[in-house]
């Protein structure tokens, strides 16, 4: 065979399943099939596939279950469940979410405190908060709540004003 002749996924998927089925090395098996000496570890990469450990190879396969299956069920499940957790997380995210835009609404309407007044006040009242690791920065609340941080500081001046008169 040709160093240079292309092979199918069947046939790159045989060739490995061999070469991980069986103590020879990744040399023998591309000299075997005519291959350029690193075609063993490129395929083993691009089928997201482990290698042998310490040389030593993998148990047999039965004939019908493909390498890649077998060595990628561990990572994809891993993989969907941290996908279900994030979902998971999105859900509440968006129910408090939700929670505290219907607080802003309620006390706009039953206590005629502006939207922008309160946002601000929570800006100043969580960024002198302690807590771990420090307090939140003014401009990560002000990015958080949806107004701009030149927007809080023409309001937190227009408040000064306002108890200095």
């Amino acid at each position: 065979m040709s160093r240079n002749v292309k092979k199918s996924r069947e046939e790159s998927l045989e060739i490995l399943r061999e070469y991980l089925t069986t103590d020879m090395s990744k040399r023998a098996i591309c000299r075997k099939y005519g291959l350029n000496p690193n075609w063993v570890y490129t395929n083993l990469i691009k089928f997201a596939v482990a290698d042998k450990k310490d040389g030593v190879a993998m148990k047999k396969l039965p004939g019908n279950v493909s390498v890649e299956k077998t060595y990628c069920d561990d990572d994809r499940d891993a993989l969907l469940k941290r996908i279900r957790e994030l979902e998971i997380e999105l859900r509440r995210t968006e129910k408090a979410r939700d929670a505290y835009d219907e607080m802003i609404r309620l006390a706009e309407l039953y206590y005629k405190i502006p939207r922008r007044k309160i946002q601000c006040q929570v800006v100043e009242s969580l960024s002198q908060k302690a807590r771990p690791g420090g307090c939140y920065t003014k401009t990560a609340l002000c990015e958080l709540l949806g107004i701009s941080r030149n927007g809080y500081y023409k309001h937190e001046e227009s408040e000064v004003g306002r108890s200095e008169r």
